[in-house]
């Protein structure tokens, strides 16, 4: 007889799964040190022995961890951010003033908020869509899909034997009002929730990406996934979007945690007017994705919630800070 120990935990997978309550999405955490995956949660999902249900829920037979591939909304800026680091000389000089909207070639870019003057780091933790606008803009749209096609977001990947979907963002010639919606993580972006842990594992280990794996094995292999100052960089700016951009509508108690949330327009919408704007409420794609810099508990993780009401920070964030700590609970 032949017996495969699986690295993830059961009772955690477990209670993943009922945080995500029956809708749509996806939980995933992994050690970055060691490369096990430690939740793999999948919802809706089905149980192969159980009574064949009359109607079986959409996509259930889809592992949406690995095989759907979403508008990643904000989370994106974790990639334009890198490409801007490495490519724009003074960016640490920079002030981008926001007001609300900003023009590109004629076209609107509109923030969710009015964020006045900001730096790069301020930038990311408000998730000001103007400054990321005129940053994308600046690296272009070539360099953009050059930095997704290195950090594996356009690429399948590999589980041990599983092979994860691939990716995608515009590649024919997008002018600047375009390339300003990929940089922000609209447009055509579509990543996968590992895709996107895989990256915030290389930035909490300092640019190396140990093999991620779900068959057990006491076998670490690492490479370089993201240049070392790049990776300090954006893990010093998550920490910060936890601290100071976060901080005044939701904590994180107890937890050293670096962070960046996502609400990704879909294009589809509910009838009702909930918040009574005079218009159908959206549905969006809402993640939260991070890191905990913590010696016991060296995890990366990404959640993400599909064509849901709420934000990625008060739905996505509320819910992963619920299963963080109970994590720390059952993996002490």
């Amino acid at each position: 007889d032949t017996s495969i120990s699986l690295t993830v935990d059961s009772s955690l997978n477990i209670f993943a799964y009922n945080l995500l309550a029956g809708r749509n999405g996806a939980i995933m955490m992994m050690n970055y040190k060691t490369g096990e995956i430690l939740a793999m949660v999948s919802s809706p999902s089905l149980d192969p022995l159980a009574e064949e249900e009359e109607e079986l829920p959409e996509g259930v037979f889809i592992n949406r961890c690995i095989n759907a591939a979403y508008a990643p909304g904000s989370v994106f800026k974790l990639i334009t951010c890198a490409a801007a680091i490495e490519n724009i000389d003074d960016l640490e000089e920079q002030r981008f003033y926001c007001d609300g909207d900003y023009i590109a070639a004629g076209v609107t870019i509109k923030c969710s908020g009015e964020h006045y003057n900001q730096n790069f780091e301020q930038a990311l933790a408000n998730s000001c869509n103007v400054a990321f606008a005129q940053i994308a803009i600046q690296v272009g749209q070539d360099k953009l899909i050059e930095y997704a096609e290195k950090f594996g977001f356009l690429s399948e990947l590999n589980i041990d034997y599983m092979r994860s979907s691939a990716g995608h963002i515009m590649t024919e010639y997008a002018g600047d009002p375009e390339t300003a919606w990929i940089g922000i993580g609209q447009s055509e972006d579509l990543i996968t929730p590992f895709a996107m842990m895989r990256y915030v594992a290389a930035i909490a280990n300092g640019g190396m990406l140990v093999r991620p794996h779900i068959i057990y094995s006491d076998t670490v292999t690492a490479s370089r996934l993201v240049d070392e100052s790049t990776a300090n960089k954006l893990k010093e700016m998550m920490i910060n979007n936890v601290e100071t951009g976060y901080g005044s509508y939701y904590t994180f108690p107890d937890l050293k945690i670096g962070g960046k949330t996502g609400t990704a327009e879909t294009g589809y919408y509910i009838e009702e007017d909930l918040d009574d704007d005079g218009d159908p409420d959206s549905l969006s794609n809402l993640w939260f994705t991070g890191f905990l810099y913590d010696e016991e508990h060296p995890w990366a993780f990404v959640a993400v919630i599909e064509k849901d009401l709420g934000g990625g920070l008060t739905t996505a964030g509320v819910m992963m800070n619920t299963f963080l700590h109970q994590a720390i609970k059952a993996m002490p």
